[in-house]
């Protein structure tokens, strides 16, 4: 009892010291509630609850403050207070919470221990993501001794669970044969099983794996489909391997202007393959009008990043790979 006294105490200073320091009144504490409801109704499965009765609870004043707009390093010791008193009372979304602030030093120092702790006690709790940032830890060595095999295992868990990123990472390294064998059979079925969560990176690199016949069938059309989904999501690699597709009409009906406007998606985000690519259509005037000056303003830009062809083109168009700011693609 005592320490159920303390805990409500340290979060009722808090929380004082938080409306009166940062300003906040009970009117945007409501707007927030109604947020949170609308969010939930959406979300029914998700770890967070709220009373009953409509008031905020301390996971819901712990986001109000981690998300707000207020001094990072105040709001994040504020919101930490309020996830503690609700973790240590069991709740598996504040012991995430806790976890993720202890591993990114959100309102203190990096504490890779705290992390662990918190993330295994939400775990127990049921918490994919937490599964799936122990597997992190473990891959990237981060705070413990890297070790893959212990990774994949927290990644299949979390991947079980539903978790798009765990599944995803668990693809890769199932193709890698890293921590396990090389299975393209099993990162297949995993790429999907994100993809088909609107997992961007995901359908990229299923669409790899039908376009060079990895682990399934080479399959174009297929590969089309999920570059497609990517790319209409503003993923460059995408984009181009798309462009690319049309170039050649490889599962798709060849179309240059489709061509040059998906090379274009990807130029336009930095993407030097793409760039290249752009410049050689307008260089041909394939589904783009002949214009070598843009030709030369996209070769410039891929040659800038290192990209080899693109200073090779330059010499045999005898162009030079500087130029001015004034001379930057459309």
């Amino acid at each position: 009892m005592p320490n159920k006294i303390l805990v409500m105490a340290k979060s009722t200073l808090y929380f004082f010291i938080a409306m009166f320091s940062l300003g906040i009144d009970l009117a945007d504490a409501s707007v927030f509630k109604q947020r949170q409801q609308a969010t939930a109704a959406a979300s029914p499965s998700s770890p967070k609850t709220s009373s009953e009765s409509g008031s905020l609870s301390l996971t819901d004043w712990g986001d109000l403050f981690y998300y707000g707009e207020e001094a990072e390093l105040l709001r994040y010791e504020v919101a930490r207070e309020f996830y503690l008193s609700a973790a240590e009372r069991g709740n598996g979304y504040a012991q995430f919470s806790l976890a993720y602030m202890a591993l990114h030093g959100q309102g203190r120092a990096k504490d890779t221990n705290q992390a662990l702790v918190w993330f295994v006690a939400a775990v127990a709790r049921g918490s994919a993501e937490a599964e799936y940032y122990l597997g992190e830890m473990f891959y990237f060595g981060d705070g413990v001794d890297r070790n893959p095999e212990v990774a994949a295992m927290w990644y299949q868990d979390s991947a079980g669970h539903g978790n798009a990123n765990a599944q995803y990472s668990l693809a890769f390294m199932l193709k890698r044969g890293d921590g396990s064998a090389q299975d393209y059979v099993a990162a297949q079925y995993w790429l999907r099983q994100a993809a088909e969560q609107g997992h961007v990176p995901a359908a990229t690199s299923l669409g790899y794996l039908y376009r060079d016949g990895q682990g399934v069938d080479r399959d174009y059309q297929l590969a089309a489909f999920w570059f497609t989904k990517a790319a209409s999501q503003g993923n460059a690699e995408a984009q181009a391997s798309l462009a690319y597709l049309y170039e050649y009409g490889q599962g798709v009906a060849q179309d240059f202007v489709r061509c040059a406007y998906w090379y274009d998606r990807a130029a336009q985000q930095g993407y030097a393959l793409a760039q290249y690519n752009l410049a050689q259509l307008y260089k041909l005037g394939l589904g783009v009008p002949f214009n070598l000056e843009y030709a030369r303003r996209w070769f410039l830009q891929a040659a800038a990043q290192g990209h080899v062809q693109s200073r090779q083109e330059l010499v045999r168009l005898r162009l030079p790979f500087m130029s001015s700011s004034s001379d930057e693609a459309q």
